[in-house]
């Protein structure tokens, strides 16, 4: 049975990897959202044509958001999962004291609103799937108990957008929805430029982190409705 599945900010990183994961099987059928295409995701869409489409959307502005889910209901009848992933980190070496609002409102208008608007313009596609899952691309800093004390309007960002996974897991529960969090992991990505440098921190590439959130997340057979996991599948705190 076909898959159709919805990946925003599809155009590098985990996003880009997460597409290529997918359309290594042909009953996946894959809408990826992004701001600006790459030479490598139009190469990938001259070699799936049938099962990828590329749908021009910005997540910060509601009428890009709201156009685009226009076009993606000219394209499918349901939707069996989405995956919000684009992101944004504008203070990754900003101390608190050094962040102003314009970074604090750039933080939650993408990471946090952006997803709000993505699931409320899935929902009615996704009622008509088979899957019914929503997952929500996070961060560990997002976390009060892991976040280390760092990029307060990233990590504030995160954080909210673990209450609106919280929220929808319960809102939706009875319908049979999934809804969850997951930390991709430390991830070598254009927004992580310090882990390509010699000396950098334990990571992971981003071909593994796509990966197992696929395996251990999206396709995953337990329930982890309102839950908040790491890439691997182990149990994340909120």
């Amino acid at each position: 049975m076909l898959k159709t599945i919805l990946i925003t900010g599809c155009n590098r990183g985990i996003g880009l990897c997460l597409t290529q994961k997918l359309l290594e099987d042909t009953d996946n059928v894959v809408i990826g959202t992004t701001r600006s295409d790459t030479k490598t995701l139009l190469a990938l869409k001259d070699a799936h044509r049938d099962r990828l489409h590329i749908i021009q959307m910005d997540v910060k502005i509601e009428k890009s958001v709201k156009d685009a889910f226009t076009q993606i209901s000219s394209i499918c009848t349901g939707l069996d999962a989405i995956i919000n992933n684009a992101g944004y980190a504008p203070d990754k070496t900003k101390k608190a004291e050094n962040v102003t609002r314009s970074d604090m409102m750039d933080a939650f208008e993408i990471n946090a609103l952006g997803p709000l608007l993505v699931i409320q313009q899935s929902l009615p596609l996704l009622r008509k799937g088979v899957m019914k899952k929503i997952i929500n691309v996070s961060s560990l800093l997002g976390s009060h108990e892991m976040n280390p004390g760092r990029q307060v309007a990233y990590s504030t960002a995160k954080c909210a957008l673990g209450m609106i996974t919280n929220v929808f897991a319960k809102e939706l529960a009875n319908e049979g929805f999934t809804v969850v969090a997951v930390h991709p992991g430390t991830v070598a990505t254009d927004m992580r430029p310090d882990l390509k440098l010699p000396g950098a921190m334990p990571h992971i590439q981003p071909e593994e982190s796509a990966e197992s959130i696929l395996s251990n997340v999206v396709f995953a057979k337990g329930n982890l409705n309102g839950r908040f996991v790491a890439w691997n599948g182990e149990a994340m705190p909120w």
